[in-house]
């Protein structure tokens, strides 16, 4: 059964990964309409083109938006139940909350996506810290409550903003 999440750019939907089966890397297409209207590519790497772009050239962007620290990673997948390197699967449970524009969702989702209200909640510098310490050391911030999957940017000294959503991780 092929699985699909929507790619939304500023919250719209500009394409869609695919994959057949739970162990295959996603292939991006741009949809229709943006092939005709858009003008900002997901990646330099994924052009705005009619055809569909090959795994082996998603899999490096998806893994980018993703902890390079392979513990880290593993720490999401554990919480999600899906491999470590299976990064369709952690976006699709955290996707609503990729660094920049970008947003991945299952098609069934869009409307809870776009309809969510949050709220914000500053981070100080000592909790920016502790889910850093959490992640190195093995223990899992959210254990226990509902976790966001957010990573603090690397080498945050400000004071950091982080949404919460409290009916979902994504």
């Amino acid at each position: 059964m092929t699985e699909r999440l929507a790619v939304l750019l500023s919250g719209e939907v500009m394409g869609y990964l695919e994959r057949a089966a739970s162990d295959e890397d996603p292939t991006f297409s741009y949809t229709a309409e943006y092939v005709r209207d858009g003008e900002v590519a997901l990646s330099a790497r994924l052009p705005v083109q009619r055809a569909a772009h090959p795994a082996q050239r998603v899999k490096p962007y998806l893994f980018g938006l993703l902890p390079e620290n392979e513990d880290a990673r593993a720490a999401w997948s554990d919480q999600l139940g899906v491999s470590v390197d299976d990064a369709f699967g952690i976006l699709a449970a955290m996707g609503w909350d990729c660094p920049g524009a970008v947003q991945f969702c299952r098609e069934e989702a869009l409307e809870e996506l776009r309809a969510r209200d949050g709220e914000h909640h500053p981070i100080s510098d000592t909790g920016i810290a502790d889910r850093i310490r959490a992640l190195a050391g093995g223990s899992r911030p959210g254990r226990g409550r509902r976790s966001h999957g957010r990573r603090p940017a690397a080498g945050a000294r400000r004071v950091s903003r982080e949404r919460t959503d409290s009916s979902h991780v994504h």
